[in-house]
């Protein structure tokens, strides 16, 4: 199976999207090439503006470039985005809902030999306590590139969130794959898995091993499980288990969320497990 980074999808699908709209513009933190907005700057230098190793000062100018009529695509790791930059985004993006698409690259552990000071387990956590901001986590590189044309769509702030590693194709070019909508990517008979991320290949890989269940929420909005839960309960009713897929600690404060959502609505006793799948560390290239 072939293997993509969603950020890979990240930097092609830019490209694409700098020819349909002429507003749109990217800004960098000094890591266009890890962050793959060196393609973008390519293609529309014009529209490109390296903004060096200032993530506060580059969110600060992406919410003043969005409320001149600018979309605004605005890349560092997760790491300095979601906890250098928070402030930031916080009051100048998410209080005034600037339309700039927050594109964090390199989340979780996958940054491998960048080490602790680069990896961020708390990112989404932190970005859904702002109101108003869209939170997207795709699985692979198919649903990074038309996730993105949507948030790029929606107007007001959105937090995407994309890895460094490689990982398996989830779905193909025919997936219905819309904001806020969970998929079902494998069906079974026994247990209920729910994952997000690069957990969904992860999820995937454990089902060819013993007969699961998988279903992705690619998108959490403003602090949803995903909005389908009348389908949810379905896929409940028919199996006896269910477990949460996490990559992180952090990932526990949403599915900590769905789970009492779950409980709630559904009226179930012991309802959902929940469980930490370690991710893959990749070498460095």
């Amino acid at each position: 199976m072939e293997k993509t980074a969603t950020r890979q999808a990240y930097g092609k699908t830019l490209v694409e999207l700098g020819a349909k709209y002429d507003n749109l513009v990217v800004m960098d933190a000094d890591l266009s090439k890890s962050t793959m907005t060196a393609e973008f700057a390519k293609a529309w230098p014009e529209r490109f503006f390296n903004m060096g190793i200032a993530e506060q000062n580059m969110y600060a100018a992406a919410a003043g470039l969005a409320v001149s009529g600018k979309i605004v695509c605005a890349s560092t790791f997760a790491m300095f985005a979601s906890g250098r930059a928070f402030e930031i985004i916080r009051n100048s993006i998410g209080y005034t809902k600037a339309n700039v698409k927050i594109c964090a690259t390199h989340a979780g552990i996958t940054v491998g030999e960048d080490g602790a000071s680069h990896q961020t387990f708390e990112d989404m956590a932190l970005m859904r306590t702002i109101p108003g901001m869209t939170v997207i986590n795709p699985g692979d590189g198919i649903s990074a590139s038309a996730l993105l044309q949507q948030a790029v769509e929606l107007f007001g702030p959105v937090y995407l969130r994309f890895g460094r590693a490689a990982v398996p194709a989830v779905y193909d070019e025919s997936a219905d794959i819309k904001i806020g909508k969970g998929n079902c990517v494998r069906d079974g008979g026994d247990v209920t898995v729910i994952a997000t991320g690069i957990m969904v290949s992860k999820a995937l890989a454990a089902a060819e091993k013993q007969t699961v269940f998988s279903m992705e929420g690619d998108m959490y909005k403003k602090s949803k499980y995903p909005d389908q839960p009348d389908s949810i309960k379905n896929w409940l009713d028919r199996k006896d288990i269910c477990f949460i897929a996490n990559s992180t600690d952090a990932d526990l404060l949403f599915s900590d969320k769905l789970a009492d959502r779950l409980a709630q609505d559904f009226k179930l006793l012991e309802p959902v497990y929940q469980f930490l799948m370690k991710a893959e560390i990749s070498k460095r290239r």
